[in-house]
């Protein structure tokens, strides 16, 4: 089941990812405008802000596996 990272490209939202891996969490969701590069994670490129992306994604997730959790570090 995926967990989402909203801003993953930051220090504090790789800092989760990190910890969320680690945590044993096995499917890892990161995004942010520039997709972040994370060695065994899914990464993405949205912007939050454009809500048919947020929308497509969401679905496209949910679709696959209910997803479990959303933590957003955008602009931390």
């Amino acid at each position: 089941m995926p967990v989402l990272v909203i801003g993953a490209a930051g220090t504090i939202g790789k800092a989760c990812v990190t910890a969320l891996a680690a945590s044993g969490v096995d499917h890892l969701v990161a995004v942010d405008l520039t997709a972040p590069s994370l060695p065994g994670i899914e990464a993405r490129s949205l912007d939050v802000t454009k809500v048919d992306q947020v929308t497509t994604l969401i679905r496209e997730l949910d679709a696959r596996s209910p997803i479990v959790g959303v933590i957003y570090a955008a602009g931390l």
